[in-house]
């Protein structure tokens, strides 16, 4: 007979049980901080039209990344990519409903085709929080999201010596980059090189930006800037007009500089952000890497309607993020450990209906807790069963205690 496949999909993952509790533990945490912050949980469906995304996602996921298919209606879909473009058409379709500004978070899963590697998979969930809202004072939204991701990994009880939001501003960079004459097509060269420049050696780097950029203004201005630690000399360097959002960010966030750190080769790839930008990068445990990214981006609510709105936000990939907590060994240490309060085992079949009396006796005493009934069976196997599930929590029903209508609750200690 043919051997059945059981594999999933490469890149894919089942999440049995186990996989399951580790997920649920961090969910718990983010679901915390969303409350925490006031923002309210939305979800959009898994398939859209190809054109959602076409309208400001980047070609590299569109063209090399996307899960695209024809419907039996002919209509181009895709399975989603990332969450920001369909929030923004949702805001467009809903946003009327809700007062500003709009604190949205959503979990779902996302779809890329990339080479899989540890932490990053082609099916993900992903942890988007994000603010909707007018331009007045949207530098009071940009500092408070970056103060709940902060939030968010003291939940988790992650020391500040383990990771850095590292971040910039696009409308700093744009001005600069108008003042040194890029055109268009040469600023979206500069953003997505740069965007990529840590993974590229620093030979490979020069030689991209020597074939990208022929003017030596430009290539002098590029090197100058990658060097800078500190957005504000850039104005002292060079006659632009200080960006006011960045200036009065710098100033709110000044308190928690310690994790919330200027680099200037955050850009993001993506060609809708438009403000702040920012990586979350792990400093502590074995991966030193970018966890997650976001920023503010004009416009692209505009786009799929007539409301013109700014957002800032982040998306979270659960695979990394998971990783990271394990690394530091942050994530719950047993999760083996039985979620099951009691476990009530009858001796022969005759117990069972009394067994079923003493859980809805449990349950109405504490909603809460979980009772698991065996089979009927010895006492020995009971026990070989219940240490499996690693429960402490014992209740064992035979013919004497149908009888009296009376247990006894035993807690073994391992």
């Amino acid at each position: 007979m043919k051997e059945i496949f059981n594999q999933p999909l490469k890149g894919m993952l089942d999440h049995h049980p186990n996989l399951m509790l580790e997920e649920n533990f961090i969910l718990e945490k983010v679901h915390r901080a969303a409350k925490r912050f006031s923002f309210r949980e939305y979800d959009s469906p898994l398939l859209e039209p190809w054109e959602v995304f076409a309208k400001k996602s980047s070609n590299e996921i569109l063209e090399k990344q996307a899960y695209t298919f024809i419907d039996k209606g002919g209509r181009k879909l895709i399975l989603k990519p990332e969450i920001t473009p369909p929030l923004a058409r949702l805001v467009s379709r809903y946003g009327d409903v809700y007062s500003l500004p709009l604190k949205w978070y959503t979990i779902g899963k996302c779809y890329r085709y990339e080479n899989p590697q540890k932490g990053r998979l082609r099916e993900f969930k992903q942890v988007n929080f994000d603010i909707i809202s007018e331009g007045k004072h949207f530098y009071l939204q940009e500092c408070l999201i970056i103060t709940l991701i902060i939030s968010l990994f003291e939940l988790f009880n992650i020391k500040r010596s383990d990771y850095k939001v590292l971040f910039n501003h696009r409308g700093m960079v744009d001005d600069l980059l108008n003042y040194f004459d890029f055109d268009q097509n040469e600023k979206k060269n500069f953003y997505s090189i740069v965007d990529r420049k840590n993974k590229l050696t620093s030979e490979e780097f020069k030689k991209v930006l020597e074939n990208n950029f022929k003017q030596t203004k430009q290539l002098d201005f590029i090197n100058d800037y990658l060097s800078e630690q500190d957005p504000l000399s850039l104005y002292k360097k060079y006659p632009i007009a200080p960006n006011d959002d960045l200036v009065r960010f710098l100033d709110l966030i000044h308190q928690e500089r310690e994790v919330v750190v200027f680099s200037p080769e955050i850009v993001r790839g993506f060609d809708y952000y438009s403000g702040l930008v920012f990586e979350v990068y792990a400093t502590g445990g074995g991966i030193k890497r970018s966890l997650f990214g976001g920023g503010r981006y004009d416009g692209l609510v505009e786009k799929y309607g007539n409301k013109s709105l700014i957002g800032v936000g982040f998306g979270m990939g659960m695979p990394i993020f998971n990783l990271f907590l394990k690394e530091l060994d942050l994530m719950r240490s047993n999760f083996l450990k039985s979620e099951i309060d009691y476990y009530i085992a009858p001796l022969e079949e005759t117990s069972f209906a009394y067994c079923l009396q003493i859980r809805k006796e449990l349950c109405e005493k504490d909603p809460n807790i979980s009772v698991d009934i065996g089979l009927p069976s010895s006492v020995k196997k009971h026990f070989k069963m219940a240490e499996k599930k690693k429960i402490n929590h014992f209740i064992f029903v035979g013919e004497e205690e149908v009888k009296r209508k009376n247990y006894e609750v035993k807690k073994i200690i391992a």
